[in-house]
């Protein structure tokens, strides 16, 4: 079996990823759109919460070139995948990518590289309490989310799959304008992309302002879109919330490039960054209702960086630093507290735990308390 490579550091760039994580995805894009430079000696980074559901974080790299999903089935049948690579066996032999889960639910996505990363093939897993199926994803970065009661398996350049509890799947079509209520979003080459999984279609909303892309999205329980815009170049980040047709947005940040979103329960954590750099920590905002904002500032909070975030969907927020792991300590997400296990890595939301790597191919959740149960290798 093919050892699982490092995952990327969202903090910086490595000479041998190739294909970037999510956050440099988004980055890339950025400055490909900036007209200014920013005159600031270091990075400053702002993490805002607001209402909402949850985040998965992209594990691995490698250019994917595998074709879409064929039609929907409950038992996949072991299909031939690029270089004779079947389902059965990028599922065995490939790495792990990415995993979303909830309700004990969990999506994981696999892929298989062969020649320097440039052949590859992925393919999804769904584990649930009646069984596990499978089938594969096409599209370059392919991962797995959780949009309202389904999964999705989704590239970077390709729309994927919507995959249901029983592990039947229905293609995910792309449509210009979005104009069912969305549950969720998938990363894609200009921005996020909202998601109908009850329809299986995926397209853009109405822009903010006159920002047309959307950086970073989630849907919370009440159905109210929280986003980032993707602005153009260096300007102030701003986090904006969708509801009965109208957007309505609020100033976070001087920063330059909006970074992640992530949830749990009644929460939300977003992160902008200055210069596509997640560093120093400048402004914590707290709101519930994504409208009434309170600011915490560096002196408050036991860290002073963060390089990866996810939330259970109970509501407790975890962050990865360079100081170690934190979680939040109550519910208003405003305290935290050092999680006291060595050599791990944040990775992703699953449901009612977030996942940290351990080793290798190893992995641990963490639940809202911090207790840890041994994952194994999320197989």
């Amino acid at each position: 079996m093919n050892d699982l490579p490092e995952f990327p550091d969202l903090a910086r760039r490595t000479a041998d990823t190739v294909t970037p994580p999510a956050f440099d995805e988004l980055v890339d894009r950025a400055r490909r759109r900036t007209t200014r430079r920013v005159a600031m000696a270091s990075a400053v980074a702002a993490v805002v919460v607001v209402a909402g559901v949850g985040l998965t974080l992209e594990l691995g790299h490698g250019s994917q070139t595998a074709p879409p999903t064929g039609q929907p089935t409950a038992t996949p049948s072991p299909t031939v995948a690029p270089d004779g690579a079947s389902v059965a066996k990028i599922l065995a032999d490939g790495h792990l990518v990415s995993v979303a889960g909830r309700h004990g639910d969990i999506l994981t996505v696999r892929t298989l590289c062969a020649q320097g990363h440039h052949h590859c093939a992925s393919a999804w897993q769904l584990r649930t309490s009646s069984g596990t199926s499978s089938g594969l994803v096409g599209g370059r970065s392919p991962r797995a989310y959780v949009s309202g009661d389904q999964f999705v398996a989704s590239g970077w350049n390709l729309p994927g799959v919507v995959v249901h509890a029983d592990g039947t799947t229905a293609p995910l079509r792309r449509v210009g304008r979005l104009t069912s209520a969305p549950d969720g979003f998938v990363h894609t080459g200009s921005g996020a992309a909202a998601v109908d999984s009850a329809d299986a279609t995926m397209g853009s909303l109405p822009p903010i302002g006159d920002v047309a892309d959307i950086a970073e999205g989630v849907v919370t329980p009440d159905g109210t879109v929280v986003a980032l815009p993707l602005t153009a170049g260096p300007a102030p980040v701003k986090v904006a919330t969708y509801a009965d047709g109208r957007w309505s947005t609020r100033t976070l940040d001087e920063g330059n490039v909006p970074a992640a979103l992530v949830t749990g329960n009644d929460r939300v954590a977003a992160l902008a960054g200055i210069d596509g750099k997640l560093t120093d920590v400048g402004t914590l905002a707290v709101s519930v209702d994504g409208r009434n904002w309170a600011m915490l500032h560096p002196a408050d909070l036991p860290f002073s960086s963060v390089t990866s975030m996810a939330a259970t969907d109970t509501g407790t927020l975890y962050l990865g630093t360079r100081q170690g792991l934190f979680r939040s300590a109550d519910a208003t997400w405003t305290r935290f507290t050092r999680v006291p296990i060595e050599s791990a890595r944040l990775v992703a939301s699953m449901g009612d735990q977030v996942v940290v790597r351990t080793g290798a191919d190893s992995y641990t959740g963490l639940d809202a308390d911090g207790h840890a149960t041994d994952l194994g290798d999320l197989r």
